[in-house]
């Protein structure tokens, strides 16, 4: 074998494990499934959150989130409102699926925000992309009829597999205000179930 092919043939080897090495470092999502953790599979969120004009009347509902995870990446597939005001049940997503945005490591305060609960373990920006939420009953579009909003949140790991982990946001869509419901007596979050987590190093998605 002559030098040249040796000289390339190492170098594609060291390209190679460059970029085996970033997508180990690279931080995903997992789902907890019973038994283990995958990065296949689906959760939900669900919690009581308030949605509304900025200043102005606030309808406080009980949101189910379904998250999907494929491949280490996550995307909102379907969200429900319930429950709270008489138009809840009207609200709707529009323009889903709503990607994840990679996660990230949070550095703030803890809590988050007033009236969010201290939350436990390593903590996470966690970014819904794509946002468009109709509300029926009182006849406006957040953030706009044909724009999109991102919603940026904090995930915390929890204490562990297969205890519900929880994740909060106050937002801003436009010139309405999305957020997990606040209170200084009982602060909410979305509960996850199952679990889920961001994962990184060490770990490559997929089987």
């Amino acid at each position: 074998m002559s030098k040249l092919k040796t000289a390339l043939i190492a170098a594609l080897a060291l390209s190679g494990a460059a970029t085996a090495n970033a997508a180990f470092a690279q931080y995903h999502y997992e789902v907890w499934t019973g038994s283990g953790w995958s990065d296949e599979g689906t959760a939900h969120l669900r919690g009581p959150i308030v949605i509304g004009q900025a200043g102005g009347y606030m309808l406080p509902c009980d949101v189910d989130i379904t998250l999907a995870v494929s491949g280490g990446n996550a995307s909102v597939t379907a969200i429900a409102f319930a429950n709270g005001a008489s138009t809840c049940p009207g609200t709707v997503g529009e323009a889903l699926p709503w990607p994840l945005a990679a996660p990230t490591a949070y550095t703030g305060g803890n809590p988050p925000f007033l009236g969010a609960p201290t939350l436990t373990g390593a903590l996470w920006n966690m970014a819904i992309t794509g946002v468009r939420i109709r509300v029926p009953g009182v006849n406006y579009v957040c953030p706009y009829p044909n724009g999109t909003g991102t919603v940026l949140g904090v995930l915390d790991n929890g204490a562990g597999a297969p205890g519900a982990n929880r994740y909060v946001f106050s937002q801003m869509l436009g010139p309405c205000a999305f957020m997990t419901r606040k209170s200084a007596y009982v602060p909410n979050a979305l509960l996850a179930e199952p679990q889920i987590r961001v994962a990184g190093a060490g770990h490559l998605p997929g089987p």
